[in-house]
């Protein structure tokens, strides 16, 4: 993303991949926030299978 960003500031506005490269820009940063957020998703799951697995059978589970 650096590279891009370093890049697009060494584009003129009238260079014909400017577009272009403004559009990776957006793509990898959302690509990049969409990696982070299943990052964090992830890392909640295996913090909530711990504490399962550490409470075992020792708390009721409702609704079985």
């Amino acid at each position: 993303m650096l590279f891009l960003k370093e890049l697009l500031s060494h584009t003129s506005e009238d260079h014909p991949d400017y577009t272009h490269l403004t559009t990776a820009l957006e793509r990898v940063h959302e690509t990049a926030v969409a990696i982070n957020e299943m990052k964090k998703l992830n890392e909640s799951m295996s913090k909530i299978l711990q504490l399962q697995n550490i409470l075992g059978s020792s708390c009721p589970v409702r609704g079985r």
